[in-house]
């Protein structure tokens, strides 16, 4: 089995059933799955025109798009590689990733892209844009249009897709995956197409009779990162259609157009929509915000005694019922009238968020995995979510717990080798578990729990072991911090750097409380912030174990939030990066 043999099965049972849709000018445009075979059909021999063959590498690098997932897919199917690269990146890193893949092929969005990343057209074989609006007079030969291929393919006869299944084998490398690099340093992850169709098998095994032809999912993590690439093929496995939309910066938009019954999204952006909802609340006056409090206790009273087991009684689900229905749904509906759930995963999920949206109705279902794991190894069952937990494993995928804590995993979607060098058994056990560099437990119920990252967990000089995930999530749960990093390494005692945004004050600048032009270095060195990053410090500071206690911190001069430097594409902070650029800050707080 492979991905066109997938698609093709799919095209037989249901060719009417829609299978994605995307925006153009406005206007929602949904192609059945018959038509979307077609439309990659026709990618493919566009492809081949333009010379890609089997085994070729092709870099693709722009924003989410209907085009950016159909050349992906046809590249794949065709026994190309494809390499995926995020939209933001620095042409000097545009290049490296070129010569290091030895890609031949290159995909960009637009003529804004091509002007940033132009130095890479003189790299390889072909560049090929996907809007044709590129107006110089000394456009290189190798520059071509996505268009124009699609236009020169037209008239000609199509591959079959019982041709282009004997286009692949399973031990074929279908892609090559750059992780995000929290540790500073990224590595080439290479996939065979046996991986992408286990995931794809697994979760569909998992999902079975959870997901009808009635669901759809809004696409909108950026293509180019594991999350939002596995999410861009999962009407492959599953009976929902993907809507894709504009990206993260246009999310809310979309989600008020396509109405979607579930979506994959990280943790950030529910933070987001979680400020949304409750500033919401609190412009409706004093008194709804009392109804507020009011029907979310019904719903907490309602979820604790479910997950006691002792149950709910009589009253207690008719108020409960009631409270959806007639307190909750207006708000549910702000963000989907059809919401059912939201998965989230690429960081940590807060129990706040977690008990938030399930309060709200909306169970949201953490998974866990790794690039090298091609996505989701875990994922939180429909019937029994649990905050904090990242779920159980998926089928056909074996987890462990090593002596040292470590977790580890066994399954078909594990990546086959590193670009750089061949299958590193160093990142695995004798027999054949991936080392996740991931510290957790297992409860008795088989579910997972992360505890941090191996590499990030700190010894104090007193001899304290401190997984540092813990603090800086309950950090980010307060209302003024943006980004936590908990430092103390070999030291006495811990200290935290803070990254702050300028939208985490937007109440004191509208109350006239400071003054709407100041940067985020200059709010970073007035007092008054100061004193109340250190109240909201001491908050959590009294949930902590003295050891595990944060003495001192400086707040970062930048606003790091989108920043590509030092946060990953899924809201994590790089911290090698991140601690070598802020050095002096770090050593301020250890004078002594």
């Amino acid at each position: 089995m492979n991905l066109a043999e997938i698609l093709k099965n799919k095209i037989e049972k249901s060719p009417s059933q829609v299978a994605i849709g995307h925006s153009r000018k406005g206007r929602p445009i949904h192609y059945n799955f018959f038509d979307y075979g077609e439309e990659l059909r026709a990618y493919i021999l566009a492809m081949q025109t333009l010379g890609i063959k089997h085994g070729d590498r092709v870099a693709i690098m722009g924003s989410n798009s209907l085009e950016w997932h159909l050349t992906d897919l046809s590249l794949m199917m065709m026994g190309a590689i494809s390499i995926p690269i995020y939209p933001n990146t620095i042409d000097s890193e545009v290049i490296e990733i070129v010569e290091n893949t030895g890609a031949d092929y290159f995909f960009c969005q637009d003529k804004q892209q091509y002007s940033q990343i132009k130095k890479v057209a003189q790299k390889v074989q072909q560049f090929i844009l996907f809007e044709e609006e590129l107006q110089t007079t000394d456009i290189p030969k190798n520059i071509s249009f996505l268009s124009d291929l699609l236009a020169q393919s037209k008239n000609q006869e199509l591959p079959t897709f019982s041709e282009i299944s004997n286009y692949t084998s399973p031990d074929d490398t279908a892609t090559i995956v750059y992780t995000s690099g929290t540790t500073d340093i990224s590595k080439a992850v290479m996939f065979p197409q046996s991986a992408l169709v286990a995931f794809l098998e697994n979760i569909a095994i998992f999902m079975e009779g959870k997901i009808t032809t009635k669901d759809c999912s809004l696409s909108h993590l950026p293509l180019s990162h594991i999350l939002g690439r596995c999410d861009s093929l999962l009407h492959l496995s599953l009976d929902s259609h993907v809507f894709f939309g504009n990206g993260t910066t246009s999310f809310i938009n979309d989600l008020s157009a396509t109405k979607p019954s579930f979506f994959i999204t990280v943790p950030r952006i529910l933070e987001k929509m979680k400020e949304r909802i409750e500033n919401h609340i609190a412009a409706k006056g004093l008194l709804f915000k009392k109804l507020y409090e009011t029907n979310r206790a019904i719903s907490k009273n309602y979820h604790s005694k479910i997950a006691s087991g002792q149950g709910p009684s009589t009253l207690e689900k008719q108020a409960y019922i009631y409270s959806q229905k007639y307190f909750f749904k207006p708000i549910k509906d702000q963000i989907s009238p059809h919401i059912r759930f939201i998965v989230s995963g690429g960081a940590p999920l807060s129990k706040s968020l977690f008990y938030f949206f399930q309060d709200l109705g909306i169970p949201i279902l953490e998974g866990y995995g790794l690039t090298e794991t091609l996505g989701p190894c875990t994922f939180n069952p429909f019937e029994k979510p649990k905050a904090a937990s990242v779920g159980i494993p998926l089928p056909h995928t074996e987890i462990e717990i090593d002596d040292d804590g470590e977790i580890l995993i066994k399954s078909p979607s594990i990546f086959s080798q590193y670009l750089s060098g061949e299958y590193d058994d160093a990142e695995f056990t004798d027999d054949g578990f991936f080392k996740t560099g991931d510290i957790g437990h297992l409860d008795e119920d088989n579910y997972l729990y992360i505890t941090d990252r191996k590499k990030d967990l700190i010894i104090t000089s007193g001899g304290k072991n401190v997984a540092p995930q813990k603090i800086e999530v309950l950090m980010c749960e307060r209302p003024h911090i943006s980004q936590f990093m908990v430092v103390g390494d070999k030291k006495k005692y811990l200290s935290g750097l803070v990254g702050i945004s300028k939208e985490n004050f937007r109440e004191l600048f509208e109350d006239g409380l400071l003054k709407s032009h100041l940067s985020v270095e200059e709010l970073a060195s007035r007092v008054g912030i100061q004193e109340l990053i250190q109240m909201e410090i001491d908050d959590v500071n009294k949930l902590l174990p003295k050891y595990e206690q944060i003495r001192h911190f400086r707040i970062l001069p930048i606003d790091i939030t989108d920043n590509r430097q030092f946060m990953t594409p899924s809201g994590k902070v790089k911290k090698a990066r991140l601690y070598n650029k802020f050095t002096a800050l770090v050593d301020s707080m250890y004078h002594d």
